[in-house]
């Protein structure tokens, strides 16, 4: 069904989602990979965009993942109804700026009581 051709360029785009590149900068790789006469500077300009993009989602995966943790810290897990995770998810603010509070007190030190907070109006 598939010639030799076809399934270079599948494995291609294969590789390429592999490594996280969104469909417009495949299709850009793709025709830089089929011609020849590429100028490989191009090409690692592109490849360096993509390293600063991942960069800043892990960055904020690491924000969400602290703010998370965060709140599971501070949430009781018990017969209670009182969740400060589902209070936060369901309040006002913004989860970027949950994660950005839990980095700003998370470089603070905790007070003595810190650990003992139930609600998430206080967190959030």
């Amino acid at each position: 069904i598939y010639g030799q051709n076809d399934v270079q360029v599948l494995r291609f785009i294969h590789q390429a989602r592999t490594l996280g590149f969104p469909i417009e900068q495949i299709r850009h790789l793709l025709a830089l990979w089929q011609d020849r006469d590429r100028a490989s500077a191009e090409v690692k300009q592109i490849a360096m965009q993509h390293i600063a993009e991942l960069d800043a989602r892990i960055e904020e995966f690491r924000e969400m993942r602290g703010a998370l943790a965060y709140l599971a810290s501070h949430c009781a897990g018990d017969e209670r109804p009182a969740c400060p995770i589902l209070e936060s998810i369901g309040g006002d603010q913004d989860a970027r700026k949950l994660a950005h509070r839990h980095a700003r007190l998370s470089a603070t030190p905790a007070s003595p009581n810190s650990h003992n907070r139930a609600s998430g109006a206080e967190i959030a």
